[in-house]
């Protein structure tokens, strides 16, 4: 079998336009075409290098996108829910107003301030931490400590606590 390997390719060697030539201390037969590939065997592995290290660059930018979108849905979510809040507590004040000082407050009303205080009473570690973050902070640093029992940078690491008052 070897014996015909040989003879196939001594005679495929002498019909055809191929030839043997040393390239990175290797020895090829081939065409002029197919000596060409074996020409470009080094900048083709440092494209495929360059190739690979802009992958994973850019893998490692979609795993810090992920995280950064999913970091993102959490603050929509806190944000979608505090509207809701922000328009109870508002809510609220309007119907206290109106049971303390216009004594006219519907059941509605007393409803709301029900609600009201239910939502005022319950403590948010997550949402009360953003009121010592933002901009106008409070400063009452020891209060959200007594609290809640840590510093209130930490919260936003552990996500949402809740912690009833009453």
């Amino acid at each position: 079998m070897t014996a015909d390997a040989r003879r196939r390719l001594k005679s495929t060697a002498d019909n055809a336009d191929m030839e043997m030539e040393m390239i990175h201390d290797t020895t090829f037969i081939g065409n002029m075409e197919g000596l060409s590939y074996a020409r470009q065997v080094d900048s083709l592995q440092a494209r495929l290098s360059r190739v690979e290290k802009r992958l994973d660059n850019t893998e490692k930018e979609l795993g810090d996108t992920k995280l950064e979108l999913g970091e993102t849905k959490l603050r929509v979510i806190d944000l979608e829910e505090s509207v809701g809040f922000y328009g109870i507590l508002r809510n609220r004040f309007l119907s206290t107003f109106k049971r303390d000082k216009l004594q006219n407050a519907t059941p509605a009303d007393i409803g709301l301030v029900a609600t009201g205080n239910v939502w005022a009473y319950e403590g948010n570690a997550s949402r009360d931490a953003d009121l010592y973050q933002l901009l106008g902070r409070r400063t009452d640093f020891s209060t959200y400590k007594a609290l809640y029992g840590l510093h209130h940078s930490v919260a936003r690491d552990i996500g949402e606590l809740r912690f009833e008052t009453k």
